[in-house]
């Protein structure tokens, strides 16, 4: 894939799946994790984008700055934390930051800051073929995934 032609709407896929794979290769088991990544997935079939980010605001794990719940940064070996605390901040910064303004090269810079942990880590990325397919004409938001389409991806992740 190339990410510098991806929608913000695939970039944060991206993102979405580098949470994911973090936390499959630590063993990070934690059912806020989970609700933050599906919520991070809706973006591709949402269309109403403010909807989308404002419902991101009322999930337990929100990024952002935030802190995350204790029983969270208790599953978190020390050694981990600072890495996967930014992960989070800079996954969810690919679909807000160009959210209300105008586009920028930030979403991609996040991205590539979630990869470059991976990459610390020794994480191989791996970007199911369906996201692969994707219309790059554009690097902005994209149009949202048909339902059948983003059901597909979800069963290849899940």
């Amino acid at each position: 894939m190339n990410i510098e032609k991806a929608s913000i709407r695939e970039k944060q896929t991206i993102g979405a799946l580098c949470i994911l794979s973090f936390c499959e290769k630590y063993n990070i088991n934690y059912k806020g994790i989970d609700e933050l990544i599906n919520h991070l997935l809706e973006l591709l079939v949402s269309k109403n984008l403010p909807d989308w980010n404002q419902k991101g605001l009322n999930i337990e794990v929100v990024g952002r700055g935030d802190n995350l719940p204790v029983a969270l940064k208790n599953l978190i070996p020390e050694n981990l934390f600072e890495d996967f605390y930014r992960l989070i901040d800079n996954t969810i910064e690919i679909g807000i930051v160009d959210l209300f303004g105008e586009t920028t090269d930030y979403p991609k810079t996040f991205l590539y800051n979630c990869i470059d942990i991976l990459n610390k880590h020794s994480i191989k990325l791996e970007i199911p073929e369906i996201l692969l397919q994707g219309n790059y004409k554009h690097n902005t938001w994209g149009e949202p995934w048909s339902t059948v389409k983003y059901e597909e991806l979800k069963n290849i992740l899940f």
